[in-house]
């Protein structure tokens, strides 16, 4: 084995192949970007095969969620997809990792990503694309992937060019206005992006829910506040930018408008267009009238959480072993009674004794027994007991495992090795072990990085 690529690892490389392709570009990348990793060329291999894995994900791209109501499917999807293990996010590291390596090679991969997922979503929909991390990466790119000579002659613009003039969705506007801004390009070449981004921006319409909610993540106001402050500063006229922008504004809001975001006229136009109005449309201001939309159509629909009569029987039965009579959480010496402890050996039975046939179906079951283990986690005091439940918690992950929901399977799987992580000494050894001797691939391959990255 070579000094620069001892066996311990390698192993950890093996242990990643082994799992599905998110997770095992996701430990790659982390393992690469480790300090552990010297040889410069083994680190361009790996980053090299975790993007061709990152494409294989379950997940193509990152979702926000819109709804009012955290515990539901919805909801606990766009928590899972945090973690930032879309194909998207995932490409968009590598090129990130790789830029620190081999900057020729970072600007080939990331014109291989394809382009961004752009879903025609219903008013319904609660769940919206995010592609920010993909226009982080490429403004990287763009300052710091050419050389002096390579800007001076135009590569660089032309780079970017071609990811302005393909814009066709609301949720590429505002990541590619903030990426415009932080470009570092002479002023004439700007000029050149800022005319071509005001040709796209014409051109750019999509439904009601996913221009309405972009705009609200995004910050649409703000981006566009700052990318005409640089057209200040650089001597750029932003009149066409500005009347590129009312125009897809007024587009978007012809739409069939959902019940929840609708323009109402009582109440005048939404906070981000007075915004607009105010910074970059004084001379021709969006009026109510002109954005009342075609229609209305519905609220979102979500999937919530703990509808069973089972479910909510024992959500309520964890609240009493954590809080008192009196809402306030329980103390140590509550905690030591006889009351209590027998009060939790009855959970433990009735939460041994739920099954996913007591649910709407497997996934949900899945996270409300997940979020079970978590609670329990944090309120039984250390000893025994608190050691018995941890080492259940990970005898559940590893067979509750979702072959076709894994990603948000990994949400609480994530949530357990972090916990362990942060255990000291020859616990958190035990744990890692425990969790290296498991059946699940995805288990062992993050506790051999765990054991080699973070020890």
């Amino acid at each position: 084995m070579s000094a620069d690529r001892p066996v311990e690892m390698t192993s950890v490389v093996d242990a990643a192949l082994a799992a599905p392709p998110e997770f095992a570009s996701d430990v790659l990348i982390r393992l690469a970007q480790s300090t552990r990793i010297k040889d410069s060329r083994w680190k361009r291999e790996l980053l090299d095969e975790a993007f061709r894995l990152a494409g294989k994900s379950e997940q193509k791209t990152k979702r926000t969620y819109f709804g009012t109501v955290a515990d539901t499917r919805e909801g606990y999807l766009e928590l899972a997809l945090s973690e930032n293990i879309d194909a998207l996010s995932l490409q968009a590291k590598v090129v990130a990792a790789m830029l620190d390596t081999d900057k020729t090679r970072a600007r080939e991969l990331f014109s291989q990503i394809p382009e961004p997922d752009r879903p025609t979503l219903t008013c319904d929909n609660a769940l919206v694309p995010d592609v920010t991390q993909f226009y982080l990466v490429l403004k990287r790119i763009v300052n710091e992937g050419f050389t002096a000579n390579e800007t001076a002659n135009g590569d660089a613009l032309w780079f970017v060019q071609k990811y302005i003039q393909g814009i066709r969705s609301p949720v590429q506007v505002g990541p590619l206005a903030k990426t415009i801004t932080g470009l570092k390009l002479p002023a004439s070449q700007m000029t050149v992006l800022i005319q071509s981004f005001g040709d796209s921006l014409k051109r750019v319409s999509g439904d009601f829910r996913t221009f309405i909610s972009a705009a609200s993540r995004d910050r649409l106001a703000q981006s566009f506040g700052d990318l005409s402050q640089v057209c200040d500063k650089l001597g750029i006229p932003k009149q066409y930018l500005a009347q590129s922008l009312r125009s897809f504004i007024l587009s978007n809001f012809a739409a069939v408008q959902c019940t929840d975001e609708r323009v109402q006229p009582t109440k005048g136009v939404p906070g981000f267009v007075a915004v607009i109005n105010r910074d970059l449309l004084r001379t021709a201001p969006i009026s109510t009238d002109e954005i009342l939309g075609s229609g209305v159509g519905p609220d979102t629909q979500t999937h919530p959480f703990w509808e069973s009569s089972k479910s909510k029987n024992i959500l309520n039965k964890l609240r009493k072993l954590r809080f008192g009579s009196d809402g306030q959480p329980r103390t140590d010496a509550e905690k030591a009674t006889d009351d209590w402890h027998q009060s939790l050996s009855e959970f433990l039975n009735e939460l041994d004794e739920w099954t996913a046939g007591d649910e709407q179906s497997d996934v949900d079951y899945f996270h409300e027994k997940a979020i079970m283990y978590r609670v329990l986690s944090d309120i039984i005091p250390d000893g025994l007991m608190r050691d018995k439940i941890w080492r259940e918690n990970a005898t559940f992950l590893t067979n509750g495992y979702l072959p076709n929901n894994r990603i948000e399977w990994f949400m609480h799987a994530k949530h357990f090795l972090d916990r362990v992580n942060s255990l000291k000494g020859n616990e958190r050894g035990e744990f890692i072990g425990i969790l290296k001797a498991s059946s699940n691939p995805v288990l062992r391959a993050y506790a051999y990085l765990s054991e080699i990255v973070l020890t």
